[in-house]
């Protein structure tokens, strides 16, 4: 039986759990686009390791950050990239993790259930950045936050390196992934569970996705005209590369987050509408196949109205290639990362994933 979507997430919980999850060929979804894993990652990994071991004390969340593969995860989204680019955009990806982790890990977070005090911290996220990426806002604050105060070193790569406008780009986006997860932590706080609309609008935010993507360019060493990044179509790519990753990451990471009590995900807000969890996959993967096909459909657009300078054509191209890489890239990453505890290089024939009881 569909359950209403008033029902409680407890009721959510119990009726996941024990169930057996038939996860599709992901990869082949997304063979036809490119992937490959950056020269530098065994480098990038020494540095992101040291980097840790400051900002964390010995302990299980240093040691699960180390087994996530940070290094893995930047290497595949960002392949292209020159080592000191790569260092920086990796950075800003162990940034959201762990500043996520600050504010809904039912392990490490201290201000999961205050919305109050996670208030606060959001805010002082949010005017620390802005001091950092525009000067115009006088010196960022002092905190006593090493989690907040990490991204600095991203805030100062990309206000040197990247134009006011992209800068700009990048901390809209910033704003817009703190606000996202501020009404995702007051609908769990309040024990509202989402329609499948309502998740996938906010998840969009929350998801970090367009945050990173702000830095595609970064790491490609390309600007794009501001009407390009404006065009429908390029909306479209940024849209559709949002969905195919978060939809994915939702589906492989669903295991762990049900084993932590989470129901903030795609697979369950669709069983609470359609009350199988076959349709809730079914649901799930056309959303992801659908999106495939509009970042394909609109990136060939774009490179045909632009193809007569061959400067912009080379350059689109290379974002456009970024937004598929960084599909695969993440996809890759979460089979073989100890953060989802998949644990598979291949998706042949699918994955079947049994929910914990």
């Amino acid at each position: 039986m569909a359950y209403e979507s008033s029902a409680t997430r407890e009721l959510l919980l119990e009726s996941l759990k024990g169930m057996t999850l038939a996860i599709p060929d992901l990869k082949a979804m997304i063979a036809h686009w490119p992937a490959s894993v950056n020269l530098h990652k065994n480098l990038l990994r020494d540095e992101v390791h040291e980097r840790f071991e400051r900002l964390f004390p010995p302990g299980k969340r240093l040691q699960k950050m180390k087994l996530a593969d940070a290094a893995l995860f930047g290497s595949s989204w960002w392949p292209y990239a020159s080592f000191e680019d790569l260092c920086v955009v990796t950075h800003l990806s162990t940034w959201l993790f762990a500043w996520d982790d600050e504010l809904d890990s039912a392990e490490y977070s201290n201000l999961i259930n205050d919305m109050d005090q996670a208030t606060t911290f959001r805010e002082y996220t949010i005017r620390y950045i802005r001091a950092c990426l525009n000067q115009d806002y006088g010196e960022p604050i002092a905190l006593d936050s090493p989690i907040i105060t990490d991204i600095t070193r991203v805030c100062e790569a990309v206000r040197q390196g990247y134009p006011p406008e992209k800068t700009q780009i990048f901390l809209n986006e910033l704003v817009y992934f703190v606000e996202s997860c501020q009404l995702e932590q007051q609908n769990q706080v309040e024990g509202h569970l989402p329609t499948a609309q309502e998740y996938l609008q906010r998840r969009m935010g929350s998801g970090a996705v367009r945050v990173c993507l702000a830095l595609s360019e970064f790491a490609c060493r390309i600007v794009l005209p501001s009407e390009i990044m404006a065009d429908p179509d390029m909306t479209t790519i940024w849209d559709a590369t949002n969905i195919v990753i978060c939809i994915m990451n939702d589906i492989l990471s669903f295991k762990k987050e049900l084993a932590q009590g989470q129901v903030d995900s795609i697979l369950p807000v669709l069983f609470a509408e359609h009350g199988s969890m076959d349709t809730a996959m079914s649901i799930a993967a056309s959303l992801i196949v659908q999106s495939i096909r509009s970042v394909d459909d609109a990136a060939e657009r774009l490179l045909q109205r632009h193809g007569e300078d061959l400067i912009l054509r080379r350059d689109l191209g290379d974002f456009i290639d970024s937004c598929k890489y960084a599909c695969t890239g993440n996809l890759n990453w979460s089979l073989v990362s100890g953060r989802f505890q998949i644990c598979q290089t291949t998706t042949t024939d699918g994955i079947l994933v049994t929910l914990a009881s």
